[in-house]
Order: C-alpha cells, then structure tokens, then sequence
C-alpha cells in the first residue's frame, strides 16, 4: 500500500526475505551489505528477530531463519489442509 510504510518493519522482512534466500547463516556484515543497511540498524533488527524466535545465530555468529518461522509456516499450511476437507461440505450446503 503506498504511504502506509513503516520503514523498520520493511527492513525486518527485507532481511527474514534474505535469510530465507540463504542456504547458509549469514553474517552481519553479509546483511547490512546486501540490504545496503548500516551495521548498527542491521543488528537491532536482527536481535529483535531473535527474541521472537524468526532468527537465529550459530556459533560462528551467522543468522538463520528461526523456528518460529517455520511455525508459522505450519499454520499456514494446516489452515489450507483445513479449507480442502471443509470447502466440499459446504458446496453440497
């Protein structure tokens, strides 16, 4: 929707859209750069994808899509499963 951006909340899905991409954990400065955020920006949104479990880091400080990602992910498709055994029900109503 035009003029109803919130610019924060666009760069957090920029980057879950960029770890979803990655077949590898990426590392901050892979983010920022990609993204052409700075560093400080790039990190604040990351934790914040952190504490909600849509990312995750290893060891070697690489982020990677959360679990709580691919939780939605299953809700997602629980709820089509659902539509498919319901719709023919309701087209003989």
């Amino acid at each position: 929707m035009p003029g109803m951006q919130v610019k924060v909340l666009e760069k957090a899905v920029h980057i879950l859209e960029l770890l979803a991409r990655s077949n590898k954990g990426l590392r901050l400065k892979d983010v920022a750069v990609s993204l052409s955020l700075n560093k400080t920006t790039a990190l604040r949104i990351l934790r914040v994808l952190e504490s909600h479990n849509l990312a995750t880091r290893d060891g070697a400080n690489a982020f990677a899509l959360g679990t709580r990602v691919f939780w939605w992910g299953t809700r997602y498709q629980r709820r089509f499963r659902l539509l498919r055994l319901v719709r023919p029900c309701l087209e003989r109503l």
